[in-house]
């Protein structure tokens, strides 16, 4: 969808955030904390989780390199997608989807929903965990459901979120729980009415309100999981591993097993919804962004825009995916990917790994030993200062070379196709080209300066034709329009 002011939103590091809502699939310890410890019992379930091990939300937030804690986790286990929880007791109520929706919306108050930030919905199981034999009863639930978590979406984008994202439910009549009931029939023709009222309830939410919602299906994963479980590494799709509270098998590894208990997932199996997940959330944010990071090692991922990384210092992971995005790493050894685009990759310094897959890319190193790896397209790459690794992979690729940058190494150098960019006034009748065993060293002949290295290419192959000299004419050359930031929204600070 379109920015509607134009300006490209920019999110530091501190501010990337994910707010997660829902039941024991995205609880992260809520009500571990509100029964004082006694659900769900830890051991044998992971720090407050109905897992084994971290849940897919949190595998989602690390791998897009935004923050999950507590303060942003509003999800309960037992949660319905309205206001009950199956824990309530008459002393207490855990509250549902809509009532975490509501505390939400009371703690930002009059500032606001972040419109930056990530927001995730996963519920609608324990709604159907008593299932009528009624189908009109059936039915109104599903409708009861849908129309449920609508209302937590329009809420949010009402307080100001602008990227939601709902999860279209595995399928609930492949829980052990069912299983055991009989109900993998009734209950798969649930999931995939419930699934189905999602989509159809709330994709036109994005017209109407101004939002991206993006449906994320865990339906077809789970069941090519269950069609095929050694594809996964999964021995076991159909049983829990725990037995009540302990193994039941103490000598099986739990992560083979696709059930934690008759309800939950492994941690194995919440990873694999993660990648569901981050795929989905890459694809389905098509905006523009701006992201910048700390002086720490920070995870930079940009989705389907014309995104803009910056690292600073730390040993960053800085990751373009879709759009033509420019990625700068600035201090550490960092690791830039551009993925598809006509992408800008700037290492700066440190030691750094520029990988520009798919699109047309220019790849800068800037100082330090650095590796370069073009990928798909006509590529540039220049090593800059230090001893560089360049390897332009498929495509007709241009390779800079210039006296005083050090040697670098252009492993995959392709005759009639490739070519190689003379820069600092070099011209092709000042080199000397000499055999080396299987390689060529690119020399300057004056004072015999080492400017490269050929690998697999015999000199007497090489001539005029593969190289380029540019002069003053430049039209690679870095300026500081390539390295300023995009027109950002009014919301960053001074």
């Amino acid at each position: 969808m379109t920015n509607s002011t134009n300006r490209i939103p920019v999110i530091p590091q501190q501010d990337a955030n994910v707010y997660a809502f829902g039941d024991s699939t995205t609880d992260i310890g809520n009500l571990f904390a509100a029964t004082g410890g006694l659900l769900p019992p830890s051991p044998p379930y992971a720090d407050g989780r109905f897992s084994n091990g971290q849940v897919a939300v949190e595998t989602l937030a690390s791998s897009l390199g935004l923050n999950l804690n507590l303060a942003t986790n509003f999800a309960v286990g037992g949660a319905t997608t309205g206001r009950a929880n199956v824990n309530d007791t008459p002393a207490i109520q855990f509250g549902g989807l809509l009532d975490q929706i509501d505390r939400f919306t009371s703690e930002v108050g009059v500032n606001g929903a972040d419109p930056n930030a990530l927001y995730f919905i996963w519920a609608g199981a324990n709604d159907f965990l008593s299932l009528s034999p009624d189908p009109a009863a059936v039915g109104q639930a599903i409708n009861q459901a849908v129309s449920n978590v609508r209302t937590a979406v329009e809420s949010l984008a009402n307080a100001g979120a602008k990227n939601i994202v709902v999860v279209q439910n595995p399928n609930l009549g492949r829980l052990p729980l069912s299983l055991e009931e009989d109900l993998l029939v009734p209950l798969t023709g649930v999931t995939q009415a419930l699934n189905a009222g999602f989509q159809n309830a709330l994709s036109p939410l994005e017209q109407s309100l101004g939002i991206n919602v993006v449906l994320t299906d865990l339906f077809a994963i789970g069941e090519q999981i269950a069609q095929n479980p050694a594809a996964f590494g999964f021995v076991n799709t159909t049983d829990p591993f725990l037995n009540g509270l302990v193994p039941t098998d103490p000598t099986a590894d739990a992560n083979t097993f696709f059930f934690w208990d008759r309800a939950h997932p492994t941690t194995r199996s919440h990873s694999i919804f993660a990648q569901t997940f981050r795929q989905d959330v890459i694809n389905g944010i098509t905006e523009d962004i701006v992201r910048i990071g700390t002086p720490q090692a920070d995870r930079l991922v940009g989705y389907s825009g014309n995104d803009f990384l910056v690292g600073l210092d730390g040993d960053d992971w800085l990751e373009g995916n879709r759009g033509n995005d420019t990625l700068l790493g600035g201090g550490g050894n960092d690791t830039l990917s551009g993925f598809q685009g006509r992408d800008l990759l700037v290492g700066g310094v440190g030691d750094d790994l520029l990988l520009g897959n798919g699109g047309n890319d220019r790849l800068y190193g800037g100082e330090g030993q650095d590796t370069l790896r073009g990928g798909l397209g006509a590529d540039f790459l220049n090593g800059g200062r230090g001893s560089d690794t360049l390897e332009g992979g498929r495509g007709a690729d241009r390779f800079w070379l210039q006296p005083g940058h050090g040697v670098d190494t252009i492993v995959d150098f392709e005759l009639g196709s490739d070519r190689i960019v003379l820069g600092g006034r070099l011209t092709f009748d000042r080199l000397n080209l000499r055999q080396r065993g299987d390689n060529t060293v690119i020399r300057i002949a004056r004072d015999n300066q080492r400017l490269a290295i050929l690998e697999g290419i015999q000199a007497s192959s090489l001539g005029q034709s593969d190289f380029l000299s540019l002069g003053s004419n430049n039209p690679f050359r870095l300026t500081a329009a390539d390295l300023q930031l995009p027109s950002v929204s009014s919301s960053v600070a001074a």
